[in-house]
């Protein structure tokens, strides 16, 4: 059995490790909407590279928080591409986000603070 890190009670496994993480960011979109919007200064913006299954729900989750604005959306696919922007458009109507189909083009802006990668 597969063991990551390590508690006081010996090696914190797989399971153990993933609900936590999950409990950690809930707990942190739950204090980002308590807190209000968030000034445009304050935003993280973020690109997302690979929106096939997967990186479509971190398109759908991150576009779903206030203080998240989503810059840039990358993928080799243009069918999944298109749907990707497709499910942001729904999400946040009106977002001015640039699609790429070369990946390099999002790592050459600078005004990107993180990327997520599916």
């Amino acid at each position: 059995m597969s063991r990551i890190g390590r508690t006081k009670s010996g090696l914190l496994g797989r399971r153990e490790f993933v609900h936590r993480a999950a409990a950690g960011a809930a707990g942190l979109t739950l204090l980002s909407r308590r807190a209000g919007a968030a000034a445009p200064s304050d935003k993280i913006v973020v690109a997302h590279i690979g929106v096939g299954g997967m990186g479509r729900n971190h398109v759908r989750w991150f576009a779903g928080l206030e203080d998240v604005e989503v810059a840039a959306i990358c993928d080799v696919d243009g069918g999944h591409l298109g749907e990707a922007m497709e499910t942001l458009h729904d999400v946040r109507p009106g977002s001015r986000t640039e699609a790429y189909l070369d990946f390099r083009r999002v790592l050459d802006r600078k005004d990107i603070d993180a990327i997520t990668c599916a």
